[in-house]
């Protein structure tokens, strides 16, 4: 015989709101747009900062690409996926020195040399946001692994 609550599930053993639980696919999405514009957003905002500053260090790039990747680790380690957003932050980077070209020069003209020199002064930026998540995904470990120790020994 099955349980009450078996009624409740369709064919495809989704709920039809009459018992069981479901996670939301809306926090799904939501948490993906989040963990995007973590990544996309804080570049380009330092970036912005570059520009506006006239300095030219990428300092601005940097620490939005750090503060991103770390925002979206952050993010991601709760639902164990990290290993999905682990290698998101170089073309984030990436997307970001391209916008820093193009805000940078507003005539319009790009040259070949322009599009080498951004991609070697976001190299930095690059490293700097993946050794933040992998800072993120050794802490999850470790803390993770005194936790089981803690409760298993």
């Amino acid at each position: 015989m099955s349980p009450p609550h078996a009624a409740a599930r369709d064919e495809a053993g989704r709920s039809n709101g009459q018992g069981g639980h479901r996670a939301s696919p809306s926090r799904g999405r939501s948490l993906i747009l989040a963990v995007a514009a973590a990544l996309v957003a804080a570049p380009v905002l330092g970036a912005s900062v570059d520009v506006l500053s006239g300095s030219g260090a990428n300092w601005g790039l940097m620490a939005g690409a750090v503060a991103g990747a770390v925002w979206a680790a952050l993010l991601s380690a709760r639902r164990d996926l990290l290993r999905w957003v682990a290698p998101l932050p170089t073309p984030a980077v990436a997307v970001a020195a391209v916008t820093l070209g193009m805000l940078a020069n507003p005539s319009g003209e790009v040259h070949a040399a322009q599009w080498v020199q951004w991609a070697l002064a976001a190299f930095p930026a690059m490293v700097a946001a993946e050794c933040a998540v992998l800072v993120v995904a050794v802490m999850r470990a470790v803390r993770s692994r005194s936790r089981r120790r803690r409760f298993h020994a």
